[in-house]
């Protein structure tokens, strides 16, 4: 997973020019910036279910604790590598971009 991250950082930063102040007074001329924060990471084991690759999301668990989309909803994490893992390989992934998931009206 973390290689992962780091082959996609160029998704997970942004370059932006320094002000003039500290161009001038601290000899910076650019500043890299992370869009947004942390990354939500989950693994499904591979199955006949998961055949079209969806990425599913607990809306509810029994033991009434909170779920994973409330949490979400609530901003706690900016990225969301999910991944499928068949014979504890990781074969297939995706970075989820959850800036537009959270804006969904539910």
């Amino acid at each position: 997973m973390r290689q992962i991250l780091k082959d996609n950082i160029k998704y997970l930063v942004e370059v932006v020019v320094a002000s003039n102040e500290k161009d001038t007074k601290e000899a910076t001329d650019f500043v890299i910036v992370l869009k947004g924060g942390d990354v939500a990471v989950r693994l499904r084991f591979w199955s006949c279910y998961t055949v079209r690759q969806e990425w599913t999301i607990r809306s509810r668990l029994d033991s009434g604790m909170e779920t994973e989309l409330s949490k979400l909803k609530k901003g706690f994490a900016r990225w969301y590598l999910y991944g499928w893992v068949k014979d504890n390989i990781l074969f297939s992934w995706m970075l989820i971009d959850l800036i537009w998931f959270v804006r969904i009206n539910y």
